[in-house]
């Protein structure tokens, strides 16, 4: 039988202790930013950023992001920025930053770092319920007079590669939809998730907008720091994330602000 001494106790419940603390990241600061969050987000009386519950994509990243912030033992200060500034921010790597959620694209390979998938959404054309387009496939969305996109997105650049020439730009998701009520275009993207609180944010019924089945792509949402925050400090928020899905925390807020 093997006798523990009273110092080799001690040890063992030093390491114990030390295994059940928080994770924590260097003294670094850093600078959380989102966008788009309209009609999503309150502020409490600690003048921070919460998701409404049921309120969609953007309000689950908040209250996410929130959760690894309390792990991370992080100032839970969130930014509200355009994302082609945001994006701007972080490329430029003159300060540490974080910005949710965005997808990782061959035209930012080397420029931020990465931590994800903080959900995956499928992304569908939608068209004004009283004026359907009828399209069944994307090569059919590019004979429609106009679709409206986000200006600087991935869906911008996505169809402009593939040779749409028909595309025009809002700066938010909720004044694409404004367009497509109002009937100055007939199509626009946002990810299935994002939509209630879009439409929400936009003042729109959503018997006013309809979903054309016809699938863009699948998007992963990620949390893009800067360069300038170090690979030890961002493998550290990725931990944070995987425990929260281990712990079944992450379904809780699925169910709570993503359905």
């Amino acid at each position: 039988m093997t006798v523990i001494t009273l110092p080799g106790l001690a040890l063992l419940l030093c390491f114990t202790l030390i295994s059940t603390l928080p994770l924590k990241a260097s003294a670094q600061t850093i600078t959380f930013m989102t966008h788009n969050v309209e009609g999503s987000y309150y502020r409490d009386e600690n003048g921070q950023l919460r998701g409404f519950m049921h309120a969609g994509r953007r309000a689950f990243n908040i209250e996410l992001i929130r959760e690894m912030m309390q792990i991370m033992q992080h100032p839970m200060e969130i930014t509200i920025l355009p994302f082609k500034r945001a994006e701007a921010l972080i490329k430029e790597n003159q300060h540490p930053y974080g910005l949710f959620n965005i997808g990782k694209r061959a035209s930012r390979n080397g420029l931020m770092k990465w931590v994800g998938p903080l959900q995956i959404d499928p992304i569908y054309f939608y068209e004004n319920s009283a004026k359907p387009t009828n399209i069944r496939s994307i090569s059919d969305a590019k004979k429609v007079a106009a679709i409206c996109t986000l200006n600087g997105s991935s869906h911008q650049r996505l169809l402009r590669q593939e040779g749409f020439e028909n595309l025009t730009s809002n700066i938010s998701y909720q004044g694409c939809f404004k367009m497509l009520a109002e009937e100055r275009a007939e199509l626009t993207i946002i990810s299935q998730h994002s939509l209630k609180e879009v439409l929400i944010g936009a003042a729109i019924p959503s018997t006013m907008i309809r979903n054309t089945s016809v699938i863009l792509h699948s998007s992963e949402g990620q949390l893009a720091f800067s360069n300038q925050v170090s690979d030890e400090t961002v493998a550290l928020w990725q931990q944070a994330l995987d425990q929260i899905k281990r712990s079944g925390r992450y379904d809780e807020l699925v169910r709570d602000y993503l359905e």
